[in-house]
C-alpha cells in the first residue's frame, strides 16, 4: 500500500497508528487502490 500510495514503509505505518495526519485526499487514494467508496473507510 505505502508504494501505491507513493509514501514510506515508515510514513504509511505512522498513518497505520495514528501518528500522522490522513488527509481527505490520502483517504479517496487509499478508497481508489482498494476500489471501494471512500464512505466505506471513515
Amino acid at each position: 500500500m505505502a508504494s501505491k500510495l507513493s509514501l514510506s514503509d515508515s510514513a504509511y505505518s505512522k498513518i497505520e497508528r495514528n501518528e500522522a495526519d490522513l488527509t481527505i485526499a490520502r483517504i479517496y487514494d487509499i478508497a481508489k487502490i482498494l476500489d471501494v467508496h471512500y464512505s466505506k473507510i471513515l
